[in-house]
């Protein structure tokens, strides 16, 4: 992962050490100056990723922060969604109940959408979901969840189903 460096601004870096002073003091654990990954917004919440931490901040308070896959801040709502951590752990869910494969709590990168889904990426699996619903899941390059349907032979076969139907 590469922090983006395309533009970042003084508050950029105050939230940086916002979040990596929030986890020493709540979780203990020191963070290294750097993220993994930064990704500021325009609109909505930055997110700052470390290998064992997320944290959502803007204008220099943590809304959010996960370290090692437990929310240590969480302030339901923020952004207008129903939380990143929700719809990680949806996420994380759906990968086991239909793929079998097991996810970390803490994804390589989280972006999250003000207008359309959020999309989490892990090495094995990338999940595009909204409000906790998993609208698609790709885990080992293979297609798991298709549309909200669990994969594309369910959604076809719904699609023509709906089609046959007459209605009057």
């Amino acid at each position: 992962m590469v922090l983006h460096t395309k533009s970042i601004a003084a508050s950029d870096f105050d939230n940086i050490r916002v979040c990596i002073a929030k986890t020493k003091e709540l979780s203990e654990i020191i963070l290294n100056g750097t993220p993994q990954n930064y990704e500021s917004k325009w609109i909505g919440d930055d997110i700052v990723t470390w290998s064992n931490t997320i944290c959502k901040v803007s204008g220099q308070k943590v809304k959010e922060l996960i370290v090692n896959g437990k929310a240590i801040i969480y302030e339901k709502g923020t952004g207008g969604d129903s939380g990143d951590i929700e719809n990680i752990r949806a996420c994380i869910t759906k990968a086991k109940n239909y793929a079998g494969v097991t996810l970390e709590d803490i994804p390589v990168e989280y972006d999250s959408n003000w207008i359309s889904d959020d999309v989490v990426t892990w090495n094995e699996a990338q999940c595009s979901v909204s409000s906790q619903i998993v609208h698609d899941l790709i885990v080992k390059n293979t297609i798991v969840i298709y549309k909200k349907y669990s994969g594309i032979d369910a959604y076809k076969l719904n699609k023509k189903y709906l089609m046959n139907l007459n209605f009057p």
